[in-house]
């Protein structure tokens, strides 16, 4: 069964995240409110360890969710799912909040669907969602 490395699954959800504009809602409108004082507060933090996490990439807020449809929600749930089982098959507990290692980083390997899901969603529609967001600056993102 073909499957993919930490790194392709990273750059196949990036480029989703940001083809979509969901990236950048969260990064302009959210201003990553999900992460909890993590990337400003946190020497575990991604942005002084190994980058974006694979798990925060896939990750979207549920009342985001809730603004697409009931099919991207699904999938968008699904591959989180995906992506979190390989962590816990490894054994790493805070998939969200602690970088994984090194060896984690070099042989995870992550199922083909991944892909294939992401690429089902219409991207379309999603973007015109998150434009929407973005031009009317709503905030969704609720503690």
């Amino acid at each position: 069964m073909k499957t993919l490395t930490f790194k392709e699954t990273l750059a196949i959800v990036e480029e989703f995240m940001i083809a979509s504009k969901i990236r950048q809602y969260c990064t302009e409108i959210c201003k990553g409110q999900c992460c909890m004082n993590c990337y400003t507060d946190n020497s575990n933090s991604c942005r002084h360890c190994e980058g974006r996490r694979l798990t925060c990439s896939i990750y979207t807020c549920y009342e985001l969710r809730c603004k697409l449809s009931k099919e991207t929600r699904t999938t968008l749930i699904e591959v989180g799912h995906s992506i979190r089982a390989q962590y816990h098959k490894s054994n790493i507990g805070d998939v969200y909040f602690k970088p994984p290692d090194k060896t984690f980083t070099e042989t995870a390997r992550f199922p083909m669907s991944i892909k294939k899901e992401l690429k089902k969603i219409n991207i379309e529609k999603v973007k015109k969602v998150m434009i929407n967001l973005i031009i009317t600056e709503i905030k969704i993102y609720r503690r």
